[in-house]
């Protein structure tokens, strides 16, 4: 018997499948299929964009292999295979990277992008939005947190799909804005042309959301041969880069309007769309309504700003603080440099810089020549130890003085 198996233990098959599948299923929601709330992504689209922004894949720049980027999701953060700032990060799988909880997104992703997928037990089925609507209904929110969602439908009055297509009653979408659920019913674009002899063409401009055009055709065409409809003398796809096109020829004689309402009813020219609002909210599965999916994108953007706002004021504080220790060595710099040849090494210089009481006064005079009072924040002097007569320099200040250039001692990079 091998070193790692001495131990044998007895389960019941029963319990022990009803833990593993449970482990299972909540590793799918969480990992895989539902999208979050706050960023509307799901795992694998975040690391894309992460390994993207990593690899300097911006739009400004030179284009780089999509392989390359495949490579480094797959390699780096991501466990499964290639098909599925301001935040905090954690471990990938193996350990070897860190990667985002979440991105710091500008645009309630979740709505205008939408997103579907299906997990263990549950799914999502979000359809996209117009940008505008949603941002506008974003702006009603914030001033107004106590906004209902009848208010809100008035600025999102529905999806918005790429594909166009007309949505067939406002019912679906109301009660899926309320309850977090609802059927809606697209109707293809269509119109009307005649020619010169008389006989009538339907055509067809735009097609319901995720409806392949190819496949469509394809059953039309079958329906055709199987007598199913009739009136059809030609199919044909005049789709170019000004749109889609497709023009079905009716047999002289025949009703038009017949035949259209036989193809809504036979074809993909009509579709439902079941709308399904289940995010992951705070870590868990959640079925949300419209405001609730606004409410928590804003509170996102508003710990991001507070998160960034309090980084940027850190690093200015950091810089202050180096550019503080500069101004005093500059200041006393003949001093400086004879404390710095007669040390040995680094860490001795360092250690007699922060020991010695310097001489301030000299800096004042450098701030006041630098601009008017007027162009620096009130009680700057105080704020920087300035004010005083002495002035003890900390570690950080005597390694930037130590790392300072020769040549930023000229008077233009003084000032």
């Amino acid at each position: 018997m091998s070193d790692f198996a001495k131990e044998i233990i007895s389960v019941n098959i029963e319990d022990e499948l009803k833990q593993s599948y449970l482990s299972y299923a909540l590793s799918v929601i969480h990992g895989r299929a539902l999208p979050d709330i706050r960023d509307g992504l799901k795992p694998v689209h975040r690391r894309i964009l992460y390994a993207m922004y990593d690899l300097k894949n911006y739009y400004n720049r030179p284009y780089k292999k999509s392989a390359r980027v495949v490579g480094d999701v797959i390699g780096k953060y991501h466990p499964h295979g290639d098909s599925a700032e301001t935040v905090s990060y954690s471990p990938n799988y193996d350990g070897s990277e860190d990667i985002p909880d979440v991105l710091p997104t500008k645009i309630p992703n979740l709505l205008v992008n939408g997103s579907s997928g299906i997990a263990v037990g549950m799914a999502t089925n979000i359809p996209p939005h117009n940008i505008t609507e949603v941002l506008n209904g974003c702006i009603n929110l914030i001033n107004n947190p106590k906004v209902s969602i009848d208010e809100l439908i008035k600025d999102i009055s529905g999806p918005d799909f790429p594909t166009g297509g007309t949505i067939d009653g406002k019912a679906g979408i109301y009660e899926a804005y309320k309850t977090g659920r609802g059927i809606i019913h697209i109707r293809s674009n269509t119109s009307i042309e005649e020619d010169k002899s008389g006989k009538q063409s339907l055509i067809i401009n735009e097609i319901p959301f995720m409806v392949n055009k190819a496949r469509m055709l394809e059953k039309i065409a079958e329906l055709v041969k199987e007598k199913k409809i009739e009136g059809i003398t030609e199919i044909r796809d005049e789709s170019d880069k000004d749109g889609l096109r497709v023009v079905i020829e009716v047999r002289k004689g025949d009703s038009v309007e017949v035949l259209e309402n036989n193809l809504f009813a036979q074809t993909q020219l009509e579709q439902s769309f079941g709308i399904n609002f289940t995010v992951l909210s705070e870590g868990q599965p959640k079925e949300v309504n419209l405001k609730e999916m606004l409410q928590a994108f804003v509170k996102h953007r508003k710990d991001i700003i507070i998160k960034r706002t309090k980084y940027d004021l850190r690093k200015a504080k950091e810089r202050g603080h180096v550019v503080e220790g500069l101004m005093v060595a500059i200041a006393n710099i003949d001093e400086i440099i004879k404390i710095i040849k007669k040390s040995k090494d680094p860490k001795i210089a360092a250690a007699a810089l922060c020991k010695k009481t310097w001489k301030s006064g000299p800096v004042e005079a450098i701030l006041k020549k630098v601009g008017s009072d007027a162009c620096k924040p009130k009680g700057l002097g105080k704020d920087l130890g300035l004010k005083g007569k002495k002035y003890k320099l900390s570690p950080d200040q005597a390694k930037a003085i130590l790392e300072l250039r020769l040549g930023r001692l000229t008077g233009l990079e003084q000032d």
